[in-house]
C-alpha cells in the first residue's frame, strides 16, 4: 500500500466518525494531551481505530485523534505521536500531520516537552527551541507534504 492509500483510508476512517473539518491541527506532546480535552463537540478517535495510524508507546501520548472546536476553531489534535527514536521510519513519523492536512487542516501547531529539565520552568510554560537539528513538514502549493530534515542552526 502506498503512503497515499494509506491516507486516504485514514481519512476515509476519521471522516466517517465526525463531520468537522478541521482548520487547524494541534500535535500535543508530553503532557499537553489533556488539553484536547477541553474541545466543545468533542470527537475522540483511538489510533488503533485508524487505519495505517502509527501508535506511539511513549508515556504521556494517549493515542487519539481529537476533533472538535477550540473558540469557535474546528481543530483536530493529535494526543501523542511516533518518534524515530522509537524506530520508525520517517514516513511513519510524519504519517499524523499528513493526516491532518488530508483532513482540512490548513496550520498546525507542534508542542513539545522542550525545557523539561529545567528546573526554572514551570509546567505549560513557552519555549523557544534554538540551535541543532532541524526537521520540518512542508505543505506544498500542489497540496502535498513533504518532510525536509536538516542540521543547519535556526536564525
Amino acid at each position: 500500500m502506498t503512503n497515499q492509500e494509506a491516507l486516504a483510508l485514514a481519512a476515509a476512517a476519521v471522516k466517517a466518525e465526525t463531520a468537522i473539518v478541521p482548520e487547524v491541527g494541534v500535535v500535543l506532546g508530553s503532557g499537553l494531551g489533556a488539553w484536547a480535552e477541553g474541545l466543545d463537540d468533542l470527537v475522540r478517535i483511538p489510533y488503533a481505530a485508524i487505519p495505517e495510524m502509527p501508535r506511539s508507546n511513549v508515556v504521556g501520548h494517549a493515542g487519539n485523534l481529537c476533533v472538535g472546536h477550540a473558540s469557535g476553531v474546528a481543530v483536530a489534535c493529535l494526543q501523542g505521536r511516533v518518534h524515530l527514536y522509537e524506530g520508525h521510519a520517517m514516513d511513519r513519523v510524519v504519517f499524523g500531520v499528513r493526516l491532518l492536512a488530508r483532513l482540512g487542516c490548513k496550520a498546525v501547531l507542534l508542542t513539545n516537552a522542550a525545557g523539561g529539565i529545567n528546573a526554572a520552568f514551570a509546567p505549560g510554560d513557552l519555549v523557544r527551541v534554538r540551535g541543532g537539528g532541524r526537521a520540518c513538514v512542508r505543505w506544498r502549493r500542489t497540496g502535498v507534504l513533504t518532510v525536509c530534515v536538516s542540521t543547519r542552526r535556526w536564525r
